[in-house]
């Protein structure tokens, strides 16, 4: 299930990303398989566009090669804080409080979703490993890495050993700091904002999975 308290925590790093020019929130489903990844994903859309959070058509709105959703008229419905970036006077990028439609960039301000194997990550940085039996935070290395590929190719268990108590578990049960995700079904939101807890929660409903918010920036 989506943790509040963590996301609040997390909240507070993105300060810092109005320095950049394109924010990206995505909520990860944990435990889809890549073989019900699109009816998942056909599931969520269907009620966000009956909301009209998004748009029901394709269009060229997310910084990817791939087509997204363009925000609905009742976007703001699932933002706790909407947010847009503009630049100062003097040159300095700053936050602007305002619409997405007066965004730094209005065409990437679509939802992008991914129904393949994927590592979700914050993009601004390296991150760390948690363990969940001793909680000791570890560096990413060659055995996380060869998890990571079994995990891809689907070619082995990818389990991943914690070196200071033994505690084995999957590589996608790992926790990441900051946060990260590896995943078959993700919804990223290019330059939305902050998502209200209930927003996050009922995605969470309709996929009847735990879910986890990563964020960062480009």
């Amino acid at each position: 299930m989506f943790n509040a308290q963590s996301a609040a925590v997390n909240r507070n790093r993105w300060s810092n990303l109005f320095l950049f020019n394109y924010l990206f929130c995505a909520i990860i489903d944990r435990d889809a398989s890549t073989d019900e990844a699109e009816q998942l994903a056909n599931r969520v859309l269907e009620w966000l566009v009956d909301e009209r959070i998004v748009c029901a058509t394709l269009s060229d709105c997310v910084l990817s090669s791939t087509l997204g959703y363009a925000p609905g008229p009742n976007f703001r419905k699932a933002l706790e804080i909407p947010y847009a970036v503009r630049r100062g006077q003097d040159g300095e990028k700053e936050p602007d409080f305002t619409d997405l439609e007066t965004n730094l960039s209005p065409a990437t301000n679509g939802l992008e979703i991914t129904t393949q194997r994927t590592l979700f990550s914050p993009m601004g940085g390296g991150f760390e490993l948690i363990c969940d039996q001793c909680n000791s935070r570890l560096e990413i290395d060659d055995k996380w890495g060869a998890a990571v590929d079994e995990w891809y190719s689907e070619s082995g268990s990818s389990i991943l050993t914690c070196p200071i108590c033994q505690h084995a578990q999957p590589v996608t049960e790992w926790q990441y700091d900051p946060p990260a995700a590896l995943g078959a079904l993700g919804f990223t939101f290019w330059n939305w904002g902050y998502f209200y807890s209930s927003f996050i929660e009922e995605i969470g409903r309709l996929l009847n999975h735990r879910v986890i918010v990563v964020s960062g920036e480009i």
